[in-house]
């Protein structure tokens, strides 16, 4: 592929789904600016492969997504870890975590709260399909498992939340 056609190729890219992997770090980070940077980076290091690779990349949002997945892995990786004091003194309040009441119209705070009672793997997936808007399919290919392992986890982590904030 000449490079003109390469530099078409990847804006056409960027164009595609830039919104979606901002949303996406966004969500996984917590912070704009960390999330602009991190898509920054994703497209860096697509751009980077992409120039220099010889061979097509099949699934692109697939690719972009395993590229922010692993850049935020990093992220963790590389982050302090801050007292609970330090936090609550700027005003993060956490959630009580034996509480039995679940509201079925929750607002977007409650629904990311509910999400920490799965473990990071069911999270993932939850944020991937129901935030990320991805299929079944691409989570599959993103994740490397099967359709089905994902359709059943998704299912489980559903049946964990109605369970946990069923009404009592």
């Amino acid at each position: 592929m000449r490079e003109i056609d390469k530099k078409q190729e990847f804006l056409k890219c960027y164009d595609l789904y830039a919104e979606a992997i901002f949303r996406h770090a966004c969500f996984r980070v917590g912070r704009r600016e960390d999330a602009k940077d991190l898509t920054q980076d994703v497209f860096l290091k697509y751009w980077n492969y992409f120039s220099n690779s010889t061979e097509s990349i099949k699934n692109q949002k697939a690719f972009l997504y395993h590229i922010a997945n692993n850049l935020i892995i990093d992220q963790w990786r590389k982050k302090k870890t801050e007292s609970l004091d330090a936090m609550t003194e700027v005003g993060i309040e956490f959630a009580d975590p034996n509480a039995s009441t679940f509201e079925v119209d929750l607002d977007a705070k409650d629904a990311l709260l509910a999400l920490n009672y799965l473990d990071d793997f069911d999270k993932d997936i939850m944020v991937m399909r129901y935030v990320d808007d991805l299929s079944v399919k691409n989570i599959s290919d993103l994740l490397g498992v099967s359709a089905n392992v994902v359709s059943v986890r998704i299912h489980r982590a559903l049946n964990t939340l109605r369970i946990k904030f069923a009404k009592k």
